[in-house]
């Protein structure tokens, strides 16, 4: 039962790292153009692996 608390843990995190990188990127008009998919999925994981650290889950 533990396993699926983590779990429930882990995606909550996820979703509040997804939700704080959005509100930055909405921040910074001065992109030039939209970032690629590549780079979106690059600045999450390193989102997430802050959390990572942080909460050491």
């Amino acid at each position: 039962m533990s396993g699926q608390n983590a779990d429930a843990n882990l995606a909550k995190k996820f979703a509040m790292a997804k939700k704080e990188l959005l509100n930055e990127l909405r921040k910074q008009p001065q992109l030039k153009g939209m970032p690629s998919l590549e780079e979106l999925k690059e600045m999450l994981r390193k989102k997430v692996e802050q959390c990572k650290c942080k909460n050491d889950f």
